[in-house]
This record gives structure tokens, C-alpha cells and sequence, in this order.
């Protein structure tokens, strides 16, 4: 995990053969959360502050990816004159 001021950037290889599904993001409080709409019981909660993580129900052979833009930010990009 690379820690570069505000953003954090997680890397990860997947194997070969993996299955690839995307995530929606969502904030709540500190933790960035992350769900797959293939796997229902699927969560990858990252802290945005301390870089701690918590995964529920990974599977080695489904890679997940995701990406989370904060609502303040997406707004101005969307709404420029």
C-alpha cells in the first residue's frame, strides 16, 4: 500500500485465472467501504486515516477493484461551466 499525502493507493496482483468484479464505494466516517454487487457477501473496508484494512468473505480466485472519489469533488468536476 502506497501512502502518497491524500491518496492511498492499494496494489494488488491477481492471479492469472481470476475473475475480475467491481466494487461501488461509499464513505462512512473514516472507513472507505467497499461492495461488489456479484458478491453479496463481499466487504472491503479501508481507513482512509490510519491505512488499516478489513476484509469479509475474499475469494482468492475473484479479483475485486474499486475506486472511491469523494461526493464534494465529483460534484465541481460535474458541474463546470
Amino acid at each position: 500500500m502506497k501512502r502518497d499525502r491524500n491518496v492511498i493507493k492499494v496494489d494488488f496482483k491477481p492471479p492469472e485465472n481470476a475473475v475480475h468484479h467491481p466494487c461501488t464505494a461509499i464513505r462512512d466516517g473514516d472507513w472507505l467501504v467497499f461492495r461488489c454487487s456479484e458478491c453479496s457477501s463481499y466487504e472491503r473496508r479501508l481507513n482512509w486515516r490510519t491505512g488499516a484494512m478489513k476484509v469479509k468473505n475474499d475469494s482468492p480466485d475473484i479479483f475485486h477493484t474499486g475506486e472511491y472519489f469523494p461526493r464534494e469533488y465529483k460534484e465541481i468536476f460535474e458541474n463546470v461551466n
